[in-house]
Protein backbone atom coordinates (compact mmCIF):
# COMPACT_ATOMS: atom_id res chain seq x y z
CA UNK A 1 0.00 0.00 0.00
CA UNK A 2 3.18 1.76 0.72
CA UNK A 3 3.72 2.30 -3.05
CA UNK A 4 0.37 3.00 -3.92
CA UNK A 5 0.71 6.16 -1.49
CA UNK A 6 4.19 6.88 -3.45
CA UNK A 7 2.48 7.00 -6.59
CA UNK A 8 -0.49 8.29 -6.42
CA UNK A 9 1.11 11.31 -4.35
CA UNK A 10 3.66 11.62 -7.57
CA UNK A 11 0.70 11.32 -9.76
CA UNK A 12 -0.91 14.56 -8.26
CA UNK A 13 2.14 16.45 -8.58
CA UNK A 14 2.68 16.16 -11.80
CA UNK A 15 -0.95 17.48 -12.26
CA UNK A 16 0.00 20.57 -9.78
CA UNK A 17 3.00 21.37 -11.61
CA UNK A 18 1.36 20.91 -14.87
CA UNK A 19 -1.30 23.70 -13.69
CA UNK A 20 0.93 25.79 -11.86
CA UNK A 21 1.24 29.81 -13.67
CA UNK A 22 -2.07 28.46 -15.40
CA UNK A 23 -4.75 27.83 -12.68
CA UNK A 24 -7.86 29.41 -11.77
CA UNK A 25 -8.26 29.85 -8.49
CA UNK A 26 -11.26 30.73 -6.54
CA UNK A 27 -12.60 31.50 -2.48
CA UNK A 28 -14.65 29.28 -1.42
CA UNK A 29 -17.72 29.88 1.25
CA UNK A 30 -15.52 28.74 4.33
CA UNK A 31 -12.84 31.35 3.14
CA UNK A 32 -10.48 28.42 1.81
CA UNK A 33 -9.50 29.11 -1.29
CA UNK A 34 -9.79 26.04 -4.19
CA UNK A 35 -7.91 26.00 -7.58
CA UNK A 36 -8.98 23.43 -10.80
CA UNK A 37 -5.61 21.73 -9.81
CA UNK A 38 -6.80 20.39 -6.68
CA UNK A 39 -9.87 18.79 -8.02
CA UNK A 40 -8.39 17.18 -11.43
CA UNK A 41 -5.12 15.99 -8.65
CA UNK A 42 -7.77 14.80 -6.51
CA UNK A 43 -9.48 12.85 -9.00
CA UNK A 44 -6.48 11.21 -10.19
CA UNK A 45 -4.99 10.23 -6.48
CA UNK A 46 -8.43 8.26 -6.43
CA UNK A 47 -8.70 6.50 -9.62
CA UNK A 48 -5.07 5.21 -8.22
CA UNK A 49 -6.53 3.85 -4.92
CA UNK A 50 -9.95 2.29 -6.39
CA UNK A 51 -7.88 0.68 -8.78
CA UNK A 52 -5.92 -1.25 -6.25
CA UNK A 53 -8.31 -0.91 -3.61
CA UNK A 54 -11.76 -0.48 -4.57
CA UNK A 55 -13.64 -1.43 -1.10
CA UNK A 56 -11.23 1.14 0.66
CA UNK A 57 -13.02 4.67 1.85
CA UNK A 58 -11.30 7.49 0.44
CA UNK A 59 -12.04 11.26 2.05
CA UNK A 60 -10.50 13.57 -0.16
CA UNK A 61 -10.25 17.85 0.60
CA UNK A 62 -12.61 18.61 -2.28
CA UNK A 63 -14.84 15.46 -3.04
CA UNK A 64 -15.80 14.13 0.29
CA UNK A 65 -15.64 10.72 1.19
CA UNK A 66 -16.99 7.77 -0.03
CA UNK A 67 -17.59 3.97 1.15
CA UNK A 68 -17.36 2.71 4.34
CA UNK A 69 -13.90 0.72 5.42
CA UNK A 70 -11.62 -0.23 7.96
CA UNK A 71 -8.76 1.30 5.24
CA UNK A 72 -9.46 4.75 4.97
CA UNK A 73 -7.17 7.08 2.55
CA UNK A 74 -6.84 10.91 3.10
CA UNK A 75 -6.39 12.88 0.66
CA UNK A 76 -5.02 16.69 0.31
CA UNK A 77 -4.63 17.28 -3.46
CA UNK A 78 -3.03 20.36 -3.26
CA UNK A 79 -2.08 21.32 0.54
CA UNK A 80 -0.55 25.35 0.37
CA UNK A 81 -3.22 26.47 -2.41
CA UNK A 82 -2.40 30.16 -1.16
CA UNK A 83 1.21 29.59 -1.70
CA UNK A 84 0.33 28.36 -4.97
CA UNK A 85 -1.75 31.17 -5.75
CA UNK A 86 1.08 33.42 -5.26
CA UNK A 87 3.27 31.67 -7.64
CA UNK A 88 5.47 30.39 -3.87
CA UNK A 89 6.47 26.82 -4.32
CA UNK A 90 5.84 25.36 -1.00
CA UNK A 91 2.79 23.04 -2.02
CA UNK A 92 2.57 19.34 -2.23
CA UNK A 93 0.01 16.47 -2.34
CA UNK A 94 -0.25 14.40 0.88
CA UNK A 95 -1.70 11.11 0.56
CA UNK A 96 -2.32 9.46 3.70
CA UNK A 97 -4.01 6.05 5.29
CA UNK A 98 -5.30 4.54 8.46
CA UNK A 99 -6.15 1.38 9.29
CA UNK A 100 -9.29 1.48 12.04
CA UNK A 101 -8.69 4.76 12.76
CA UNK A 102 -4.84 4.69 13.46
CA UNK A 103 -2.45 6.20 10.89
CA UNK A 104 -0.10 3.70 9.61
CA UNK A 105 1.56 5.57 6.29
CA UNK A 106 1.63 8.27 4.19
CA UNK A 107 3.49 10.09 1.07
CA UNK A 108 4.02 13.43 0.74
CA UNK A 109 5.49 14.71 -2.32
CA UNK A 110 6.45 18.64 -3.40
CA UNK A 111 6.28 18.50 -7.32
CA UNK A 112 8.50 21.80 -7.25
CA UNK A 113 11.65 20.47 -5.87
CA UNK A 114 10.95 17.04 -6.89
CA UNK A 115 10.83 15.76 -3.17
CA UNK A 116 8.87 13.00 -1.98
CA UNK A 117 8.97 11.80 1.17
CA UNK A 118 7.28 8.77 2.76
CA UNK A 119 6.97 6.54 6.06
CA UNK A 120 4.91 3.55 7.21
CA UNK A 121 5.12 2.39 11.04
CA UNK A 122 7.76 0.88 11.84
CA UNK A 123 9.74 0.87 8.56
CA UNK A 124 11.02 4.39 8.95
CA UNK A 125 11.04 7.88 6.85
CA UNK A 126 12.54 8.60 3.78
CA UNK A 127 13.11 11.30 1.48
CA UNK A 128 13.21 10.26 -2.63
CA UNK A 129 14.94 7.15 -0.72
CA UNK A 130 17.34 8.03 1.39
CA UNK A 131 16.73 8.23 5.38
CA UNK A 132 16.14 10.58 7.23
CA UNK A 133 15.82 12.18 11.06
CA UNK A 134 14.67 14.78 13.34
CA UNK A 135 16.89 17.21 14.23
CA UNK A 136 18.35 16.32 17.62
CA UNK A 137 19.48 19.44 18.63
CA UNK A 138 18.13 21.31 21.82
CA UNK A 139 15.79 23.87 22.65
CA UNK A 140 18.38 25.71 24.41
CA UNK A 141 20.64 26.18 21.70
CA UNK A 142 18.07 28.23 19.62
CA UNK A 143 17.16 26.42 16.58
CA UNK A 144 13.97 27.17 14.84
CA UNK A 145 10.13 26.43 15.88
CA UNK A 146 7.71 26.40 13.78
CA UNK A 147 3.67 27.76 13.40
CA UNK A 148 0.65 27.34 10.97
CA UNK A 149 -0.57 30.48 9.16
CA UNK A 150 -1.73 32.87 11.25
CA UNK A 151 -5.51 33.21 9.34
CA UNK A 152 -7.79 33.20 12.37
CA UNK A 153 -7.52 32.43 16.12
CA UNK A 154 -5.18 35.43 16.43
CA UNK A 155 -4.95 36.19 19.83
CA UNK A 156 -4.56 32.86 20.46
CA UNK A 157 -1.34 32.30 18.54
CA UNK A 158 0.08 35.71 19.80
CA UNK A 159 -0.11 34.84 23.42
CA UNK A 160 1.55 31.11 21.74
CA UNK A 161 4.18 33.38 20.13
CA UNK A 162 4.27 35.48 23.44
CA UNK A 163 4.98 32.11 25.80
CA UNK A 164 7.63 30.46 23.03
CA UNK A 165 9.97 33.43 22.37
CA UNK A 166 11.29 32.87 26.02
CA UNK A 167 12.37 29.59 25.13
CA UNK A 168 13.38 29.93 21.25
CA UNK A 169 13.38 33.26 19.36
CA UNK A 170 13.51 31.88 15.93
CA UNK A 171 9.62 31.18 15.17
CA UNK A 172 8.28 30.82 11.20
CA UNK A 173 5.37 29.60 9.03
CA UNK A 174 5.46 27.17 5.87
CA UNK A 175 1.90 27.90 4.61
CA UNK A 176 1.55 23.71 3.57
CA UNK A 177 0.56 21.56 6.54
CA UNK A 178 2.05 18.60 4.71
CA UNK A 179 5.24 20.19 4.01
CA UNK A 180 5.63 21.24 7.87
CA UNK A 181 5.45 17.64 8.65
CA UNK A 182 7.66 16.58 6.08
CA UNK A 183 10.43 19.38 7.06
CA UNK A 184 10.64 18.48 10.94
CA UNK A 185 11.48 15.20 10.21
CA UNK A 186 13.84 16.62 7.37
CA UNK A 187 15.61 17.95 10.29
CA UNK A 188 14.58 21.49 9.53
CA UNK A 189 13.46 22.28 12.83
CA UNK A 190 13.22 21.29 16.53
CA UNK A 191 8.97 21.34 16.76
CA UNK A 192 5.86 22.09 14.86
CA UNK A 193 2.56 23.21 15.93
CA UNK A 194 -0.24 23.11 13.92
CA UNK A 195 -4.19 24.11 14.86
CA UNK A 196 -7.40 24.14 13.04
CA UNK A 197 -6.42 20.82 11.07
CA UNK A 198 -8.40 18.30 9.02
CA UNK A 199 -7.37 14.79 8.90
CA UNK A 200 -6.32 14.62 5.55
CA UNK A 201 -3.66 17.30 6.55
CA UNK A 202 -1.68 15.51 8.51
CA UNK A 203 -2.63 11.58 7.82
CA UNK A 204 0.59 11.23 5.96
CA UNK A 205 2.74 13.58 7.88
CA UNK A 206 2.21 12.36 11.50
CA UNK A 207 3.39 8.53 10.13
CA UNK A 208 6.47 10.70 8.87
CA UNK A 209 7.28 12.74 11.52
CA UNK A 210 7.06 9.46 14.15
CA UNK A 211 9.00 7.50 11.65
CA UNK A 212 11.80 10.05 11.01
CA UNK A 213 12.28 9.68 15.52
CA UNK A 214 9.57 12.74 16.11
CA UNK A 215 6.96 13.23 19.38
CA UNK A 216 3.79 13.49 17.97
CA UNK A 217 1.02 14.00 19.40
CA UNK A 218 -2.20 16.57 20.04
CA UNK A 219 -2.82 19.31 22.38
CA UNK A 220 -4.07 16.21 25.08
CA UNK A 221 -1.16 14.43 24.57
CA UNK A 222 -2.62 11.75 22.86
CA UNK A 223 -1.88 10.14 19.38
CA UNK A 224 -3.24 12.20 16.58
CA UNK A 225 -6.33 10.27 15.19
CA UNK A 226 -8.84 11.81 12.40
CA UNK A 227 -10.58 14.05 14.95
CA UNK A 228 -7.71 15.49 15.87
CA UNK A 229 -7.20 19.54 15.60
CA UNK A 230 -4.19 20.61 17.02
CA UNK A 231 -1.06 18.82 16.26
CA UNK A 232 2.61 18.99 18.09
CA UNK A 233 5.83 17.49 16.36
CA UNK A 234 8.94 17.71 18.71
CA UNK A 235 12.13 16.32 18.43
CA UNK A 236 11.67 15.01 22.41
CA UNK A 237 9.57 13.90 25.06
CA UNK A 238 10.62 17.12 27.07
CA UNK A 239 10.02 19.66 24.44
CA UNK A 240 6.07 18.23 23.56
CA UNK A 241 5.16 17.87 27.49
CA UNK A 242 6.86 21.76 27.20
CA UNK A 243 4.53 21.92 24.12
CA UNK A 244 1.27 20.79 25.70
CA UNK A 245 1.84 23.00 28.82
CA UNK A 246 2.06 26.31 26.67
CA UNK A 247 -0.82 25.78 24.98
CA UNK A 248 -2.70 25.05 27.81
CA UNK A 249 -5.75 27.10 28.20
CA UNK A 250 -5.15 28.53 24.84
CA UNK A 251 -6.79 26.09 22.38
CA UNK A 252 -9.51 24.93 23.92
Amino acid sequence: MIETAKEAAREGGKIVLKHYDQDSCYVKDDGSIVCSADKKAEARIQEIIHGRYPEHRVVGEENGCNGKHEYCWYIDPLDGTTNFRNNLKDCAVSVGLAHKGRFILGAICNPFTDELFWAERGKGAFLNGNKIRVNNIPASEGVSVVLSSFRGRKESKLKFLDRWTDICPRIYTVGSAALQFARFAQGWYIMSFQDKLKPWDFAAGVVIAEEAGGIVIDEHGEEPNPGSKNIISANSKELSEKAVEIIKGIYQ
